[in-house]
């Protein structure tokens, strides 16, 4: 059973929408330690288990063993942003960055970047990690009469979730 990537991913699921992120944390290290496939591996950076320490050794120890793989430099990534260690987890995800550009990579470099004051920097990573949205004009800084929209941390937050999903559903 844990050689079916979408049976591991629909428990993990079921397990965090009960609150009970440690059993999705432990059936998806098991499956990944068993052969698991990006997809688990990725939705592995995503899972907030209150056994972080746990997380990051495994992690590391996917990291040993597959040093070019892209899902693994994500996830150390998502690890080290819950550690708030800013630069690793920048570093994680440049790296994850160069060996498969995806639309998750692009949106974590995007909100870190914002987070980190590079406005610019970060607002290019969001627009990349968003395909398929049409270019149309925007608002500029100081425009009057705009009702304050939601925050750019909302509005990354809901993407995050977005592509989490499709990652699972994939």
């Amino acid at each position: 059973l844990l050689q079916d990537t979408e049976l591991v991913t629909a428990y993990a699921q079921c397990a965090l929408r009960q609150g009970d992120a440690n059993a999705a944390e432990a059936v998806v290290r098991k499956a990944v330690d068993r052969g698991g496939d990006d997809a688990l591996i990725a939705l592995y950076g995503t899972i907030a288990s209150s056994r972080l320490d746990k997380q990051r050794s495994a992690a590391k120890h996917w990291q040993d063993s597959r040093p070019a793989n892209a899902a693994v430099a994500l996830t150390m990534g998502r690890l080290q942003m819950r550690e708030q260690d800013w630069a690793k987890a920048r570093e994680s995800f440049e790296t994850s960055l160069k060996l498969k550009p995806t639309p998750a990579v692009y949106t974590e470099l995007g909100r870190l970047c914002c987070a980190l004051g590079e406005m610019d920097r970060g607002t290019e990573y969001l627009r990349v990690g968003m395909p398929g949205l049409p270019e149309l004009p925007l608002p500029k800084s100081g425009d009057q009469g705009l009702d304050a929209g939601p925050s750019l941390a909302a509005v990354v937050e809901e993407a995050q979730r977005d592509a989490a999903v499709d990652a699972a559903k994939a």
